[in-house]
């Protein structure tokens, strides 16, 4: 018998899946607008904080903050990540993975 997942039980079982595979963090947000950062991103333009970084206009900006501009029927986004430090650098003192 199939056994559906409540919300919490999948998210759940997605990071201890990402963590199986090796990435050191794995993340899930929500699919809606990012209306907070998208008005301090722009904001940081106008004001010339991104000078030299010609790629990152305020297009850009306000497409990357609507996941649903990006992909049709976006749902819940998963975020991964693999760390550049190895373990001979986490033996030192400081895990720079968060968890």
């Amino acid at each position: 018998m199939l056994k559906l997942l409540t919300d919490l039980e999948l998210a759940s079982a997605i990071k201890k899946r990402g963590e199986a595979l090796g990435f050191d963090i794995v993340r899930i947000a929500s699919a809606h607008p990012f209306e907070r950062d998208e008005r301090v991103v722009l904001q940081r333009i106008r004001e010339e904080f991104m000078d030299g970084l010609p790629w990152y206009t305020e297009e850009r900006v306000r497409r990357g903050a609507r996941s649903s501009v990006l992909l049709d029927n976006v749902r819940p986004i998963i975020s991964v990540a693999l760390s550049y430090l190895t373990d001979d650098l986490r033996i030192r003192g400081r895990d720079w993975t968060s968890k």
